[in-house]
């Protein structure tokens, strides 16, 4: 955790990362994960793995060497809070620094419940993009943003020129907003807006490009096998990486009344998760014949892999911009069900297709990952727990009684006496 210029490592007593680090000016406050004071501490904030540090609520996923934790740490510091920007040689530099920032635009009279949730949703999601906010009248101007509507604009690819704009939503007397409905609605766009033109598809990355509340974007996913691809991948990559650019520069040019919903582009290792990519959009092999890339909606489990043409997409092909805004905008591209019935009703709790909810799966999790959810489930539940498995104990029971309990036996009664088999008998 980070908190203004504090960072937490958690460590064990062996590790002297943090002694490391703190010559470089950042303060440590650190945690001995083997002690009984700090155990629960640690379990609380999910630490698998020594050193383990975090900031604001980005866990560092780099390197666990002195260098790498440096570098985290002071870019963590200077993405947790708001700092001022006042001209466009500010901005200049801004975009030079970073690949990603976000700017808050506000009128120095702006209401305070406003500013609470503009500021209260930005800071939910520091820690890995800055976010700068201005009352320049010059930058309302040259982003054609009303003065009397805080906005926040997001820029990417280290450029100047606005990648996106969200209006913060307002609450008015006609039209009433519950702070918590505004809030979320400001932080589902800056957890979009965060990310670069493309990411990779890992741990860290799934819930903020395939999350399942919301209205999130659309997602561009490009599955590489490295195997495959040998010599070739880094120029497919490239080829990918030009397509989803080209993306940003054709949403650049549109006026926001004609921007449709946004895709977010990311390409995903397909020789690490190739079971996930084969139930999820029934790519086999993890793409080792040729890179395939889908069009998914977080939303449901839907996907779309062909153009409107019928032929599959390709990563380096600007046929999926016709695909989205012909097809997936205008409903007339036939999307590809993510899972198949029998395996969402099996995973009733991930699809939730009886709640009318459906959902994208979790990221992919090992034997030792469901044991360690399903002894957590135990051990925060200890009374349904012990009902489960009283109850369990009952059927088995019973069911082991009626397998051990012999058949009765049939008997025949005999004919009654005075009567013999052909009717009464005679004296």
């Amino acid at each position: 955790m980070l908190n203004g210029e504090r960072t937490v490592a958690c460590r064990a007593e062996w590790n002297d990362l943090t002694t490391a680090i703190a010559p470089s000016g950042i303060q440590i406050y650190e945690m001995d994960c083997n002690t009984n004071e700090y155990k629960k501490a640690c379990g609380k904030e999910g630490v698998k793995a020594y050193p383990f540090a975090v900031g604001a609520s980005v866990e560092s996923m780099g390197k666990r060497s002195v260098d790498a934790f440096r570098y985290f740490a002071l870019k963590a510091m200077s993405a947790t809070s708001i700092k001022p920007i006042a001209n466009k040689y500010e901005l200049r530099h801004a975009a030079k620094e970073d690949e990603v920032f976000v700017l808050f635009l506000h009128a120095q009279d702006t209401k305070k419940d406003d500013m609470d949730v503009a500021l209260g949703a930005a800071k939910s999601r520091m820690g890995s993009s800055p976010v700068y906010s201005s009352t320049s009248p010059d930058f309302f101007s040259l982003f054609s943003v009303p003065h009397d509507q805080p906005t926040f604009i997001s820029f990417k690819d280290h450029s100047t020129e606005p990648y996106d704009t969200f209006a913060l939503p307002l609450s008015t007397p006609s039209h009433p907003l519950p702070i918590r409905k505004r809030l979320d609605m400001t932080r589902v766009w800056l957890r979009a807006a965060k990310l670069p033109t493309v990411s990779k598809l890992n741990a860290a990355t799934f819930n903020d490009l395939l999350p399942t509340d919301g209205n999130p974007p659309l997602v561009g996913l490009a599955i590489l096998s490295k195997k495959g691809l040998s010599n070739d991948f880094d120029a497919t990559l490239r080829s990918f990486e030009r397509v989803a650019k080209g993306w940003a520069e054709r949403r650049r040019s549109l006026p926001a009344e004609k921007k449709g919903r946004d895709v977010l582009w990311a390409w995903v290792d397909g020789d690490k998760w190739v079971g996930w990519a084969r139930s999820m959009y029934d790519v086999k092999m993890g793409a080792k014949d040729r890179p395939r890339l889908v069009v998914t909606d977080p939303k449901a489990p839907n996907y779309w892999s062909s153009t409107l043409a019928g032929k599959p997409l390709g990563v380096d092909s600007s046929a999926v911009y016709e695909l989205i805004e012909r097809g997936i905008y205008t409903g007339r591209a036939k999307a590809n069900l993510s899972r198949q019935f029998l395996e969402c009703f099996a995973f009733m709790r991930r699809c939730l297709f009886l709640t009318g909810k459906p959902r994208q799966v979790s990221a992919p999790q090992s034997t030792v990952d469901h044991f360690t959810l399903f002894y957590n489930w135990l051990t925060s539940h200890p009374l349904l727990a012990f009902l489960a498995v009283a109850a369990s104990w009952v059927v088995i029971w019973q069911l082991l009684k009626k397998a051990i309990t012999p058949p009765p036996v049939l008997t025949v009664p005999g004919p009654a006496r005075g009567w013999s088999a052909n009717g009464p008998k005679r004296e």
